[in-house]
């Protein structure tokens, strides 16, 4: 069984925290492949969504390229938010509340049908935001620790 991952990608991402743990998937992938166990059923799969369909542009400039837009991802079993670009923690949650409605309310929507959701980096101030991550527990970059649990003291 291939496990579907959704990166929801956004202007101001981090490349690195989208490409790098597509890479981590595709070693996954040879990994199975090398050991042929089931290499014709890739271990995971994984598409590249933005909120209009259009390639995203990342924090240091680079365009990536995407598979649709957030209205076509369907039931992926995973559902992963890249790191956001900041100096400081107030940039973060900035960034955070212009997600908010967009990308907030799609992260809500796919964890109450049962996917998995995950973050890199700053990204876990998007799923904190969302209430989801109230009275559990976290990780985030450690220069911006303060500025989240001031921002989300229940995590």
């Amino acid at each position: 069984m291939t496990t579907e991952l959704a990166v929801l990608a956004f202007d101001g991402c981090f490349a690195t925290s989208v490409t790098g743990p597509i890479d981590i998937f595709n070693i996954a992938n040879i990994h199975q492949r090398v050991c042929k166990e089931n290499p014709s059923n890739p271990l995971f799969s994984w598409k590249i969504y933005s909120q209009d369909g259009k390639p995203v542009r990342t924090s240091t400039g680079v365009s990536i390229a995407v598979n649709g837009d957030y209205g076509q991802i369907g039931n992926p079993d995973i559902c992963f938010v890249p790191g956001i670009d900041h100096a400081y923690g107030n940039e973060v949650i900035s960034k955070v509340a212009s997600l908010r409605g967009s990308l907030g309310t799609l992260v809500k929507q796919h964890h109450e049908r049962g996917a998995t959701l995950a973050s890199v980096c700053s990204g876990s101030f998007l799923l904190a935001d969302t209430g989801l991550l109230k009275n559990r527990e976290a990780t985030t970059s450690w220069w911006l620790d303060a500025a989240f649990r001031q921002r989300y003291p229940r995590v």
